[in-house]
């Protein structure tokens, strides 16, 4: 069998995130940007003046929303801070998950 040579080192693993993007992949990122800056300025721009009516349930909705994110992410960062593994590497997701 023969062995052939791949473009990444042996101990190099090729990611597709570590290329630096070409001048035109840069020139449609820009090109994207400027359509969508364009798009929000029309749309948001005859809004801008309609003043919007008052919500007085706004506050308890957001700290509800607020406490529901965090619960999530507490439960999805717990096992990764069970008590039979050693926590001090992770001592930056227990402060995250206690918080």
């Amino acid at each position: 069998m023969v062995k052939t040579r791949s473009a990444a080192s042996e101990g190099q693993d090729f990611i597709i995130s570590s290329l630096p993007p070409s001048p035109a992949q840069r020139r449609f990122a820009l090109g994207v940007v400027l359509v969508l800056i364009a798009a929000f300025v029309v749309a948001a721009g005859p809004l801008s003046t309609v003043p919007l009516p008052r919500i007085d349930a706004f506050i308890p909705m957001y700290a509800m929303a607020l406490f529901v994110n965090d619960s999530i992410t507490a439960i999805l960062l717990s096992p990764s801070c069970a008590p039979t593994r050693c926590w001090r590497p992770r001592a930056g997701i227990f402060a995250l998950r206690s918080s």
